[in-house]
């Protein structure tokens, strides 16, 4: 176990009956971290926390907790190693007062413990007063405000000094001045090196609180990233992408759906607004709640007049076939996808919708998200059209040539720095920043694979050679998330005619993409073995995983499901299309939730 990991779920499943609700999902979290989850209702995040809160019972997978082997059989047995949850459903017990609620299990006898009773009440009203609460702790918590029994169930685990801390999806039940509070005391809960796991909806949140998130699909665990590293919108879309074409399960009724919903807007709101994406939230009678300003831009209108508009009387689609499906999936309270479909001003949009159910599976209405991809489809009707690797070609020309300037720059300072009188020690440095440099370039001019340019530079290579010092290269990377890496070399030194630093490219983005999928003591493994005429090199890691319909496009330029700002999704496709210039394949498989391996195979030279 790494040195600052405090928990590891490894392979995690659970059925609710016939229903997959995790499959083989993993989960990492450090000590001193605040760990986000996120993705859509039924994803899989509250039903992995019961599970670690010792609410469900584990049925398939491990739980290692400060580097041993754990189970557990109530929240009591997860409290008394250090793992307290507040859940969506609150578990204080209105008869008892705030004093009896918060020391559950601990409170002491009627006649010889009033001393200790009194250390309780001093300990509790400190708690509640760090959460910004104020009330008669001895009331019973029925005669409480939703809010104070939510404190009095933080309070309650707070209480018990957890290790690990999990809210469950609690920002919708606090205003913004309680929040303030809870934060505050989350952010002294870390500085003592306790991790939180927070379940959320609120992107505003993971990015004011969390170090890293984890965002889960349909029972898989689809990435875990670092906050300071990613790209807002595609967290969004990676998270909240994928619909469903089957109807959900009728909800039943909702006697707090408008409370509710205000709730969802208030946190939402300026995300809602911001988001590039067209947003209609929709009540359970189909008439609009909320619009953000790129959904009023598509159809023509403003928020303002949307608002409070049953949908079927907006001007929607000129397609009928298209308005009657929109209106049964609402009315079935269902979710689905359409794709290209003409709405209001756009004639190539994405259309889907979500319903929005409480913590009991209450419906509350719908999320009708509008995602205007003329343009994208235009211009890969385009590129179909045209010569797309020649167009990518001047593309990545382009690039290799801006990004190459600043290179030649720091290029020409190093050569002045070594005109100056330095030590030996100094002059090797400055020798393999140099190097390095040189390096780079070259991985630059790789761009230019894309072209339909005869390859250049071929030498004779051994692929044993190649990848071991790809393997040296990434070592620090690789030590440092403690991966067990397996090397199996069935053929050496597996020689073949090709252009290195190409073939390094490959390979390097290959392994790159692994140590990205795979969580800390995580496993790669690099083969190489003969295939008929080929030489097969395979690299295969047992990270997250990649969903059917994502490994159908994840050879074509620009498609990514990475949620770093910096990430273009060119790196696959450069990969295919320098493998195809030496007449090879590259190929991938891969099972969701447990592994993931691309094959390259490489035509063997005939004499070498």
């Amino acid at each position: 176990m790494a040195d600052s990991t405090l928990l590891l779920m490894r392979n995690i499943h659970y059925s609710y009956g016939g229903f997959e609700a995790l499959r083989g999902v993993d989960l990492d979290v450090r000590a001193g971290e605040v760990h986000a989850l996120i993705g859509e209702h039924r994803a899989g995040k509250s039903t992995l926390m019961r599970i670690l809160g010792g609410n469900l019972s584990l049925q398939r997978g491990r739980i290692i907790f400060q580097g041993r082997d754990v189970q557990f059989s109530s929240p009591q047995d997860a409290m008394s190693l250090g793992i307290g949850m507040v859940y969506q459903s609150m578990m204080v017990i209105p008869s008892l007062n705030s004093i009896e609620n918060i020391f559950s299990g601990r409170m002491p006898g009627m006649w010889f413990g009033y001393r200790r009773y009194g250390r309780m009440l001093t300990e509790g009203r400190r708690l509640l007063r760090e959460l910004g609460q104020d009330f008669d702790l001895l009331a019973p918590v029925k005669d409480l405000s939703v809010a104070q029994r939510q404190m009095v169930e933080v309070a309650r685990i707070l209480a018990m000094s957890p290790e690990i801390l999990i809210l469950d999806e609690i920002s919708n039940r606090l205003n913004d001045e309680e929040l303030v509070y809870l934060f505050r005391i989350l952010a002294d809960f870390r500085k003592e090196g306790k991790s939180i796991i927070y379940i959320t909806q609120n992107f505003d949140e993971i990015f004011e609180l969390a170090d890293r998130v984890t965002v889960l699909q349909d029972g898989y665990r689809k990435s875990t990233e670092t906050v300071a590293e990613l790209d807002r919108m595609r967290l969004y879309r990676l998270a909240f992408d994928a619909v469903l074409e089957t109807p959900g399960a009728q909800g039943r009724s909702a006697p707090e759906e408008e409370r509710q919903l205000l709730a969802l807007r208030r946190y939402n709101r300026n995300l809602i607004d911001d988001l590039p994406v067209g947003v209609l939230i929709l009540d359970r009678e189909g008439t609009v709640y909320q619009a953000n300003h790129a959904a009023a831009g598509l159809l023509g209108s403003s928020t303002a007049d949307l608002a409070g508009v049953a949908l079927g009387n907006i001007s929607l689609t000129p397609d009928e076939e298209l308005k009657k499906e929109i209106s049964e999936t609402l009315q079935g309270r269902g979710k689905r996808a359409w794709e290209g479909v003409p709405i209001g001003k756009a004639r190539f949009v994405k259309v889907r919708i979500l319903p929005l159910h409480d913590e009991d599976y209450s419906y509350l209405g719908a999320l009708l998200t509008l995602e205007d991809a003329s343009l994208s489809a235009s211009v890969r009707e385009y590129l179909t059209e045209a010569d797309k690797h020649q167009y990518t070609a001047e593309l990545a020309a382009g690039v290799a040539h801006e990004v190459n300037n600043p290179l030649g720059i720091i290029s020409n300072y190093l050569e002045l720095l070594k005109l100056k009188e330095r030590d030996d020690d100094d002059q090797i440095k400055i020798e393999k920043i140099q190097k390095e440099i040189r390096r780079i370039t070259e991985i630059i001019g790789s761009l230019l694979s894309f072209s339909r340019l005869p390859r250049k530079n071929e030498t004779e290579v051994s692929l044993v050679e190649l990848l071991d010092e790809i393997l040296l290269l990434l070592g620090h990377r690789i030590a440092e998330k403690k991966i067990r890496l397996e090397k199996r070399y069935r053929t050496d030194p597996a020689r073949i005619v090709g252009d290195e630093n190409r073939l390094k490219q490959v390979f390097i983005n290959l392994i790159m993409n692994s140590l990205e999928a795979v969580l800390d003591e995580g496993r790669i493994a690099v083969e190489i073995s003969s295939a008929g005429r080929f030489f097969r090199v395979r690299v295969s890691d047992n990270g997250h995983g990649i969903p059917a319909d994502v490994q159908e496009a994840i050879f074509q330029p620009f498609f990514t499901t990475k949620l770093t700002k910096t990430n273009t999704g060119l790196g696959l496709s450069i990969c295919d299309h320098i493998v195809k210039a030496h007449d090879g394949t590259l190929s991938c498989e891969s099972r969701p939730g447990e592994w993931t391996s691309f094959d390259v195979l490489i035509p063997r030279p005939e004499k070498v």
